[in-house]
């Protein structure tokens, strides 16, 4: 009887712990926390079972998920058949996730240029109404056909991008195809945005014949008399524009299938004539013409090289237009470069040492205090006008040169691939510097004195929305003069629990900014800016300085 009552005290203990261990969850440092998700069509809403979704741990305090180290490797699944997916286990963090699926372009979660918002996990955080917008892919396709409405075959087809770079419009170029025998074409796989069109050609029947004036006549006209087949097709954008102004830009939604097809018009061609002086020289020089204009927005010309055998290169079948010209010479001490501006509305001829329009920069770097030591930056300098960007590594004394000549113009420094170090101060020599711009005036060589240190800051902080943590909102770190200090400019954009992180700040004066919906601002413009600015966080970052911000989103 004794034992009758011990094994029923047994058992409503053992059943007292079994219903306590079935009602209480499983400690989370155990469990770990759970990413749960649904994945759709962004343009239609249907649920896509069956994309294969990945999600990787990234490092703390990196700032953009998507360039983010990995903490450990990526887990991937297979979305179910209502687009639900559940990842359980993970440990406390943050988490990049990625889709990817035929018909769509590899994306990241609720990603705008290369940023994109994290799934955070831990005690105070959930990640388990994720929808993830897949946006399918676009494509572009139409035919190129002459002043006969012929198809032209073999012409160059050009892509172009009109895209948010650097907090301002730029038009960057994209892929390149040829045209069928029917003279079709076709751009797949695109993610939406804006896009142009561009096409160049020779026609079939032009002959553009080299001129018959010698060097002595350095300024006699490339030709005799206009010979009607010599022709060129001008580089023409979408639908028949010779000018980007004059072009329709295409907006490709999620899924768009546009049609774009181009007609080409013959136009007088015309004639340049480089004289080297050298005819053994001359040989090895190449030349090349880039119709280019404002934004970065450039494109070879498909123009025949002539080398007469008398120190003179002709380039024949060239349109009129604003070109770059672009020279590539052997200098005695290995090859130089040089390029030039041309207006081009007639035959032209030129002396070949006056292809050279821009100025020659060179500079050192000298590292401070913690910063010195062997350590060669890339120097990089972009023409805030062109886009243009040129570039030039330090040797292990710290010289840099540019050995493509400059034009005047007004151009953003950076120091690339030193992290933890930033730029203190910039010197020059024949020419201006405000701030983290150079401004160069005139044709004299300029000298750059660039001086870094270590100390970079950090910015740590949460955007709300209507005192909530607010996902995907755009967060802008903005200079105190941030029409000379662009390079300062820190972008990053929130997770999903609001959290963001600017590293690598450079110390002085900024002002902090969450602003919804604004990834086609014109962020780096200061007319615009000023809006947002009076409801911002203003911050003094000091070297080596960390620091936690909330901020309100606009």
């Amino acid at each position: 009887m004794r034992s009758v009552c011990r094994l029923a005290a047994f058992a409503s203990i053992a059943l007292a712990v079994v219903a306590q261990q079935a009602s209480a969850p499983p400690p989370p440092a155990a469990a770990g926390y759970q990413i749960k998700g649904t994945v759709v069509d962004a343009a239609g809403g249907a649920p896509l079972p069956g994309t294969r979704v990945s999600v990787r741990q990234v490092a703390p305090g990196a700032g953009n998920a998507q360039n983010a180290a990995t903490v450990n490797a990526a887990r991937t699944m297979r979305a179910e058949e209502a687009g639900g997916v559940v990842i359980t286990g993970r440990p406390r963090g943050k988490y990049a996730i990625s889709a990817q699926r035929r018909g769509y372009p590899p994306q990241l979660l609720d990603q705008h240029e290369n940023f994109s918002t994290a799934a955070v996990v831990g005690p105070e955080a959930e990640s388990d109404n994720i929808v993830f917008r897949l946006r399918p892919e676009a494509s572009i396709s139409g035919r190129v056909v002459d002043e006969n409405n012929e198809p032209v075959r073999n012409a160059q087809v050009t892509l172009f991008r009109r895209l948010q770079q650097g907090g301002r419009q730029m038009v960057r170029p994209g892929r390149q195809t040829q045209s069928s025998d029917e003279g079709s074409y076709r751009f797949s796989h695109l993610a939406a945005g804006t896009y142009l069109v561009a096409v160049s050609a020779q026609p079939w029947y032009a002959q553009h014949l080299v001129s018959q004036f010698g060097p002595a006549n350095p300024g006699a006209p490339a030709t005799d008399h206009p010979d009607p087949l010599d022709v060129a097709y001008p580089l023409t954008f979408y639908p028949s524009a010779t000018d980007p102004d004059g072009a329709t830009s295409i907006v490709l939604h999620p899924g768009d299938r546009a049609l774009a097809d181009l007609g080409l018009s013959p136009v007088p061609a015309l004639h340049l004539r480089l004289m080297t002086g050298d005819p053994e020289r001359s040989s090895r020089v190449a030349a090349r013409l880039v119709r280019s204009w404002p934004d970065g927005l450039s494109v070879p010309v498909p123009a025949q090289t002539t080398y007469t055998g008398q120190g003179v290169i002709e380039l024949t079948g060239v349109p009129p237009g604003h070109y770059e010209l672009a020279v590539q010479s052997p200098n005695g001490k290995g090859e130089g470069a040089s390029s030039r501006e041309l207006d081009l509305a007639n035959d032209a001829s030129m002396e070949l040492k006056d292809a050279s329009s821009g100025v020659a920069l060179s500079g050192v770097v000298q590292f401070e205090g913690a910063a010195s030591g062997p350590r060669r930056p890339v120097i990089q300098m972009r023409n805030v006008a062109s886009g243009r960007v040129y570039a030039a590594p330090t040797s292990e004394t710290g010289e840099f040169g540019i050995s493509s000549s400059m034009p005047a113009g007004t151009y953003e420094i950076q120091a690339l691939a030193m992290p933890g170090l930033f730029i203190r101060s910039i010197a020059a020599s024949g020419a201006k510097v405000i701030g983290r711009s150079l401004q160069i005036a005139g044709s004299n060589p300029v000298r750059l004195t660039i001086a870094m240190t270590a100390g970079t800051g950090r910015v740590d902080g949460v955007a709300l929305r209507d005192g909530k943590p607010a996902a995907g909102a755009m967060i802008v770190l903005v200079p105190q003069d941030p029409l000379h200090d662009e390079p300062l400019f820190r972008r990053d954009q929130s997770d999903s629990d609001g959290s963001f992180t600017l590293p690598a700040v450079v110390p002085g004066k900024y002002t902090v900014l969450a602003i919804e919906n604004a990834w086609d601002l014109d962020w780096s413009n200061p007319a615009v800016l000023r809006r947002y600015l009076s409801t911002g966080e203003s911050l003094q970052v000091e070297p080596r300085g960390r620091y936690k911000v909330k901020l309100a989103v606009q």
